[in-house]
């Protein structure tokens, strides 16, 4: 992982990731934002946690034209504010034609609750 120098970082994954906890993309309570570049097709797989903080420039994205990543079956996804597994971002680039396989679950936030 490389930081940047406002507090946001960026994560670059090549041969796959296991979460069997929390990956927090982004901050909660703030605007420093997170970014999972996801190089080439893999798997993210475990039984963890992907969270989305405040800032809507939060990505998880594939980063390689042609390639896919699929959400393995434990992976739960929810937060505030992010893009998940769209190659392409106005601000950040990258290409379009990638894709996302989910069999993972999206949990919706409910009122008040933080991320």
């Amino acid at each position: 992982m490389s930081a940047v120098n406002n507090g946001s970082a960026i994560l670059t994954v090549t041969n796959g990731l296991t979460l069997n906890g929390i990956l927090q993309v982004g901050n909660p309570t703030n605007s420093w934002w997170g970014l999972i570049d996801i190089a080439g097709s893999q798997t993210l797989g475990g039984l963890g946690t992907v969270v989305f903080g405040q800032n809507g420039g939060n990505l998880v994205r594939i980063v390689q034209a042609g390639t896919t990543l699929t959400l393995g079956l434990g992976i739960t996804v929810r937060g505030q504010n992010g893009t998940l597994g769209s190659g392409f971002n106005h601000s950040a680039g990258g290409p379009t034609d990638v894709s996302l396989i989910n069999q993972g679950r999206f949990r919706r936030m409910s009122t008040g609750e933080r991320s």
